[in-house]
């Protein structure tokens, strides 16, 4: 069983790398060709694991919250980073990296809007869990058993389809990402269960068509809160 870190060693973690990546980009902005002298002074290998040092590059919405929580929601339009963040959540969590705190109890879950969305963007996409992962840490991938195997901890992953929400009865997991589109998804089927009570059947298709159409109209309101945000923005984000 991982030991799971108490919130302030977290948190100490957390301001340990804010602090270290604000003092390398004042070195930076101070030395004339600082990133030449940078390679200079480094070997291949360290500047690979300082390229690869998340912690060290996250923005501090993309870190986890302070304290103990069950449900984390991270809302915000395209490029925003999500996928990038929950693969670096749930792939840290299943190594027992001490930046992300929780316990994967040797099961964690990866729910998409289809089995097919879940391959290319949580875990083929550039930010999936292939590619962020360092070679030590990278997940076995089984497409064929829908599985995920990490060596270095035994932890294993299971891939999960939001339009087969039937699919996830029976297991247990430690720790679960959800794909944007899932939300929106059980809301709908919520939404059919409770019409079928009345008599309206709202059939499989039309379920992904009704949370197809809901994603895109918040994200156009996501694409209106983002251009006024540019507008009014007194200072760069970091």
């Amino acid at each position: 069983m991982q030991m799971t870190p108490a919130p302030e060693i977290t948190a100490t973690l957390w301001n340990t790398a804010r602090r270290l990546r604000e003092s390398l980009k004042r070195w930076l902005r101070q030395k004339t060709d600082g990133a030449g002298r940078l390679a200079a002074i480094l070997t291949p290998a360290e500047l690979t694991r300082i390229e690869r040092d998340w912690p060290l590059w996250a923005r501090d919405t993309q870190t986890p919250p302070p304290g103990n929580w069950r449900t984390w929601l991270m809302l915000g339009g395209r490029g925003a980073g999500k996928t990038r963040t929950g693969a670096q959540w749930l792939n840290g969590l299943a190594n027992g990296d001490p930046h992300y705190p929780g316990d994967a109890a040797g099961r964690v879950a990866l729910i998409g809007e289809t089995y097919a969305d879940a391959r290319a963007v949580m875990i083929e996409g550039e930010s999936g869990l292939l590619a962020i992962a360092s070679p030590r840490e990278r997940p076995q991938w089984s497409p064929s058993l829908r599985q995920l195997y990490w060596p270095a901890s035994g932890a294993i992953g299971q891939v999960f389809s939001a339009a087969d929400p039937e699919g996830l009865r029976g297991f247990q997991f430690g720790a679960c990402w959800s794909d944007a589109k899932t939300i929106w998804g059980s809301l709908i089927s919520v939404a059919a269960a409770l019409a079928a009570t009345f008599g309206i059947a709202i059939d499989t298709q039309s379920q992904l068509a009704i949370a197809d159409a809901a994603v895109e109209i918040v994200g156009a309101a996501g694409a209106l809160i983002a251009i006024y945000g540019r507008l009014t923005a007194t200072r760069v984000i970091v």
